[in-house]
């Protein structure tokens, strides 16, 4: 009674933009070339993290023998209302990262470690920046996401899409939402 009291603007519920099939979703990780977007889209599919957690973690927060995300450990990522815990993914993502992943990744921080010295940042800003498992910027991850989907679904996708299909995907194959290893 009290919440009708106020002029509030109460906005409509409205249906996801996209409902994702797993073959869709391996199709347009087919279609992403940036090695760096290809892993956050599959670890945004796979985990149903936040899109801004991925870009937060360190190379110390993954471990590729337990295929584990330790987002606990990730400062910044729990607060009153939101709290991350740890994430599971594949084992051929697990593959993936130790075989083609981390060597692109070691190559393009050693040739730009250079270059961002140059502009003056400093060698604890750069440090903190090699640390990372994703030392892009989240934008171009989104950009070459958007690309791949626009050509395998004719529109672009919502990041937050893949959240919703993990959730989708845990609840039709029946798997546990805490424990989604495989």
């Amino acid at each position: 009674m009290l919440y009708n009291s106020f002029k509030v603007v109460k906005m409509p519920l409205t249906a996801p933009s996209t409902t994702l099939t797993l073959e869709q979703i391996r199709e347009i990780a087919r279609n992403i070339n940036h090695l760096g977007a290809k892993l956050y889209f599959i670890l945004l599919a796979e985990t149903g993290s936040r899109p801004g957690a991925l870009l937060k973690l360190k190379l110390n927060n993954i471990d590729l023998d337990s295929r584990i995300i330790k987002f606990y450990e990730v400062e910044g990522l729990s607060s009153r209302t939101k709290h991350a815990w740890i994430s599971f993914f594949s084992k051929a993502t697990a593959k993936f990262i130790r075989d083609i992943y981390l060597l692109f990744r070691d190559k393009w921080v050693e040739t730009w470690k250079k270059s961002i010295r140059a502009l003056g940042y400093s060698d604890e800003f750069i440090d903190e920046w090699k640390c990372k498992l994703l030392p892009f910027k989240g934008v171009h991850f989104r950009n070459e996401i958007y690309k791949a989907s626009e050509k395998v679904l004719g529109k672009k996708i919502s990041l937050y899409d893949l959240r919703r299909f993990h959730a989708t995907y845990l609840s039709v194959t029946s798997s546990s939402y805490r424990y989604s290893a495989r």
